[in-house]
């Protein structure tokens, strides 16, 4: 069985469980995610574009 769950970056994973920790409610928890997803897909976008020069 093939699961489609993309994989979560090690530091994204931690913040969260940080966040767990402190006792932060869904609503912040899934901003901070969508913020930090964010910023990981424009710096992997960044980094593979000046690979490429």
């Amino acid at each position: 069985m093939q699961c489609n769950i993309p994989k979560m970056h090690p530091t994204i994973k931690r913040c969260l469980t940080h966040l767990e920790v402190l006792g932060t409610d869904d609503k912040t928890k899934q901003i901070v995610y969508m913020y930090l997803q964010t910023l990981y897909k424009e710096m992997s976008l960044s980094i593979k574009q000046s690979n490429d020069r």
